[in-house]
């Protein structure tokens, strides 16, 4: 078995919060002292840290990929921390912009499950990837790390640092079953990353988000700098694009005091996020967009720049389903594949078809993951890819197949 083999075994003995959507989380990880006594047995690694911690719902990973090119063209020692991860899990803990090899991460995986079994913990999949993260960043003594949130903020694994600066990205209504049904009980939960007195950098919120955001900074005895003007319909008239690469200036500003040096942009990762690959003769565009907002931003664009195209699409049930089939419907794509994914979180293909029909008269075809490879291949018009990371991840794997 390779060594990504091993590492995925190993790692699929965890319980897996991402995977298990039905869940409670909050019932059964009402706090974080726990996970910071179990990294405790592990050296407190995070103790030795500087960090930015970045929430929000939409725009975590672009903000991030933006802000750690700016600070790596800066001649900064990088730690970055994401998920999900779209074709390798080595892909969550970068060092300078590189990956974690996966021998290296099967050590720390090892390491922090034998800690956790030793004291009895029962460590999660994402602590897991967490801890190693934060071992790795120790280690190698990286000068700044950025962790992205996984979910929420109050408790959430990485939100165990002290931050040197907190990151708000746009705040929408998500995960409603386990962060509150309205944006200012979502607002809390992300806002608790906002802790020690660091500075905040947010995007334009809407209102009821940034009376949360406001009364945390002040009450935690530091202020909020926000991206752009704050108001109503602010976030709507600025491409997210736009938005979060504001962010990020936003946050680089604070922390370097400084512009970023030009070379930045040509360090940034794409990801999976307006991800323009040839393939055959054909512009395949990979977003993993996956929810409303992001799908209507990510097709708009695509409209205006490429004109006709087809659309690749797959999504899972915890997700607004309805909504981004509205916008798929508003958009109307030439033909609209339904990708049957292998993942029992997936819409199964039949269903997203007959709500899709019930307002579209296009064309529509259900295919399975080993068609989807067929129809990137064949050389007409733009295809575009979306809808979850797990179809992005999907076509990234069946391209790079390709050579």
């Amino acid at each position: 078995m390779t060594a990504h083999g091993n590492l995925n075994k190993l790692l699929a003995s965890l319980k897996n919060y991402e995977g298990i959507r039905a869940a409670d989380y909050a019932t059964e990880r009402p706090s974080l002292e726990p996970f910071k006594e179990f990294l405790k047995a592990l050296g407190s690694p995070q103790k030795s840290l500087e960090t930015v911690i970045i929430a929000g719902s939409k725009g975590k990973g672009s903000v991030l990929y933006d802000l750690e090119a700016m600070l790596r063209a800066s001649g900064l020692k990088t730690g970055a921390y994401t998920s999900p991860h779209l074709l390798s899990v080595t892909e969550r803990i970068r060092l300078d912009g590189r990956d974690i090899s996966p021998e290296i991460l099967m050590e720390l995986v090892g390491r922090t499950i034998e800690v956790a079994e030793e004291i009895g913990y029962p460590l999660s999949f994402f602590e897991c990837m967490t801890a190693c993260a934060l071992l790795f960043f120790a280690q190698n003594r990286a000068d700044l790390c950025l962790l992205e949130v996984g979910l929420g903020g109050r408790l959430d694994a990485t939100n165990v640092t002290s931050p040197v600066l907190a990151v708000i990205t746009t705040i929408l209504l998500e995960h409603t079953k386990i962060l509150g049904d309205d944006l200012t009980s979502i607002a809390t939960e992300k806002a608790a990353v906002i802790r020690d007195g660091c500075p905040v950098v947010s995007a334009p919120q809407a209102p009821e988000a940034v009376a949360v955001i406001n009364a945390r900074a002040a009450a935690e005895g530091t202020r909020v700098h926000y991206s752009a003007v704050i108001g109503d319909d602010v976030a709507a008239a600025v491409p997210f694009e736009t938005l979060n690469r504001a962010v990020a200036h936003q946050a680089f500003r604070q922390l370097m005091s400084a512009e970023p040096p030009p070379a930045w942009q040509s360090l940034v990762r794409k990801s999976g996020r307006f991800d323009r690959r040839q393939v055959n003769g054909r512009t395949v565009i990979i977003d993993c967009a996956h929810h409303p907002t992001s799908l209507e931003a990510f097709l708009e664009r695509v409209s205006r720049e490429y004109g006709e195209y087809e659309l690749a699409f797959a999504c899972l049930s915890d997700k607004d389903v309805a909504g981004m089939l509205n916008v798929i419907r508003h958009y109307r794509p030439n033909m609209f594949y339904v990708v049957q994914l292998d993942d029992r979180r997936a819409v199964k293909g039949s269903e997203l078809i007959n709500k899709y029909l019930l307002d579209n008269d296009g064309n529509c075809a259900i295919i399975g993951t080993d068609e989807l490879k067929s129809v990137i291949m064949r050389n007409i018009e733009t295809l575009v890819v979306s809808g979850s990371f797990r179809i992005a991840g999907l076509a990234l794997e069946q391209i790079e197949e390709q050579g």
